[in-house]
């Protein structure tokens, strides 16, 4: 008898025992579960993934030459996710259903993209209007990689300093703002190097800050330039600014402007 009780007093403790654990884990959990929450709302997003957000030259990078998030055109705004395409190889032929996917996620889910013919183009901002890159065949609904993607010329625009001035959070809103310095090559090999203060000196190779003879690693010459003399002009240059909300779980940009 006495063997029997116990045995219920130590089934009953560990009873007690067992319900306590795993109370303490369900508790333990929610409270991580509610922090990853928090932190996907308003602390996901940082500096450095902004840094590579708006220079990329293949998406936001565009922007820098307009004066608002309405003139990305829709061929810049296709180019933008036919490059974010991962398959087997987008050198090939894909599916549109797989550039709906990545629209679906993108930073300009928000904005409208038509399916067409997108042309060869080079760097940033020059497109050769001549040689389809990607044919669209709307009857089977794919994108044809034709070869014709251009290879060398002169690169304009390029970005190659970029200095935040503010990250501003409200809630699920990001203001970003940033200051550039921009420079251009003549081909491919070793060249001289020029910077510009704006873009439109850039894209028109005009106005240039400095012209830097050609070096061994010219990209080094041309930041270590920028490093000694950007205080200099700092304060004249424009300010790009990018609104970003989130949508969902999804970054997506909204507004965008210049402060000259």
């Amino acid at each position: 008898m006495k063997r029997s009780i116990v045995i219920i007093v130590f089934s009953t403790i560990f009873l007690i025992f067992s319900f306590f654990v795993y109370f303490t884990k369900v508790v333990d959990d929610d409270k991580a579960t509610l922090k990853r929450e928090k932190l996907n709302q308003h602390n996901q997003y940082t500096k450095a993934d902004f840094d590579e957000i708006v220079s990329d030259v293949l998406g936001l990078g565009v922007l820098v030459n307009k004066k608002s998030l309405s003139e990305m055109n829709n061929a810049e705004r296709l180019r933008m996710l036919i490059n974010q395409y991962k398959g087997k190889d987008r050198y090939e032929t894909f599916s549109q259903t797989e550039i709906d996917k990545i629209h679906s996620n993108s930073l300009i889910k928000n904005l409208n993209v038509t399916y067409e013919n997108l042309y060869d183009y080079y760097g940033t901002f020059t497109w050769n209007n001549t040689n389809v890159a990607y044919q669209y065949d709307s009857v089977n609904g794919t994108f044809k990689y034709t070869g014709a993607l251009g290879h060398g010329g002169v690169s304009r625009g390029n970005i190659i300093h970029k200095d935040l001035v503010t990250l501003d959070t409200n809630g699920r809103t990001y203001t970003v703002k940033y200051r550039y310095i921009f420079y251009n090559t003549s081909g491919d090999g070793p060249s001289d190097v020029k910077l510009f203060l704006n873009i439109d000196d850039a894209l028109n190779d005009r106005n240039e800050w400095a012209n830097l003879a050609v070096k061994e690693d010219n990209s080094a010459h041309a930041n270590e330039y920028v490093d000694m003399h950007y205080k200099e002009v700092k304060d004249s240059l424009p300010i790009y600014t990018y609104i970003f909300k989130m949508d969902g779980s999804n970054l997506v940009i909204t507004d965008f402007f210049i402060i000259d």
